[in-house]
């Protein structure tokens, strides 16, 4: 069977796709800040024929991509897509944007994706897998 990780799996994109992915009956590790919303998600990957893991993490946490690429192998074996799309957005004007709220965008849009990729490699290698 195939797995996926996706990140921001609680809401919008990420649950579309994780519960898409159930319904084709992947394994679905579903990554997220809020643990409520996931195991949501959770219940409709079950409920469309997929198996899922909640793991409720803050990707801005540096040490996280290891343990979330740790957790899904232990429960599935493998990993073959991984859908980086977690994000934090705020919208203001360029003058006022201070720069922890910057230092708070790159951490989460760029050096997550980053990290997780790196994490997720050899195992990605393996399955000749694919980053999305």
């Amino acid at each position: 069977m195939t797995t996926a990780i996706v990140t921001g799996a609680g809401t919008g994109i990420g649950a579309a796709a994780a519960k898409r992915l159930g319904q084709s009956g992947w394994n679905v590790a579903l990554v997220g800040r809020r643990k409520t919303l996931l195991r949501d998600v959770a219940a409709a990957v079950e409920e469309n024929g997929g198996h899922s893991i909640v793991i409720a993490s803050d990707l801005s946490n540096s040490e996280v991509p290891e343990r979330i690429v740790a957790e899904t192998l232990d429960a599935f074996g493998t990993i073959d897509a991984l859908i980086n799309n977690a994000a934090t957005i705020r919208v203001m004007l360029i003058g006022e944007f201070p720069p922890d709220i910057l230092e708070e965008h790159w951490t989460t849009n760029l050096r997550a994706p980053f990290l997780l990729i790196q994490a997720a490699l050899d195992a990605l290698r393996k399955s000749r897998g694919a980053v999305v």
